[in-house]
């Protein structure tokens, strides 16, 4: 049975692990922003939408499911999509089947964005993170973040967010 100086030692660790969880993922992606908007010109918010709509089959997804992907409010997306739209980006498709259901899609100019963002957001991702991770604690770190990641539910219910692989760089663009 643990002593209550251990529990306090525990309870200590993990609440300073929380604590400096928050503060670095705050700071972690105010960089990642920035880099984001210099090196590509468009959010982190923009990317996401833009590399989910890449990810889903077809290339296209429901606007409520691009909402749900990108765990933002159905108004909320509206509001960053309509951006992206004006700013040649996305679009939005009708579907043939069902005249209630719109469809979002990348246009050619959004996923050679995405191309150039992606790579921004990997160099940022490794200067960041990756090169402050050292190989032996590489695993552990891992396999927290992925049981934090499969644990989390939102309102009572677990939230399934699409874990898709990375759209590769394209090898011609410079930050």
């Amino acid at each position: 049975m643990a002593t209550r100086e251990q529990d306090t030692w525990d309870n200590g660790v993990r609440l300073r692990a929380w604590t400096d969880f928050v503060l670095s993922y705050n700071k972690l992606m105010t960089v990642l922003e920035r880099d984001m908007q210099e090196g590509a010109g468009i959010t982190l918010s923009q990317y996401d939408v833009l590399l989910r709509l890449a990810q889903a089959p077809g290339g296209r997804l429901k606007m409520s499911d691009l909402a749900d992907a990108v765990l933002y409010s159905t108004g909320g997306l509206t509001r960053l999509f309509e951006r992206m739209r004006r700013d040649g980006l996305v679009r939005r498709e009708p579907s043939h089947e069902d005249r209630r259901v719109i469809y979002a899609e990348a246009t050619a100019d959004g996923m050679a964005r995405l191309r150039t963002a992606s790579a921004v957001h990997l160099d940022g991702v490794r200067a960041h993170f990756a090169a402050l991770l050292a190989d032996e604690e590489a695993g552990a770190v891992a396999a927290f973040l992925s049981r934090l990641h499969d644990s989390l539910l939102v309102c009572g219910q677990p939230v399934e967010v699409p874990r898709g692989p990375a759209i590769q760089p394209d090898s011609s663009s410079t930050r």
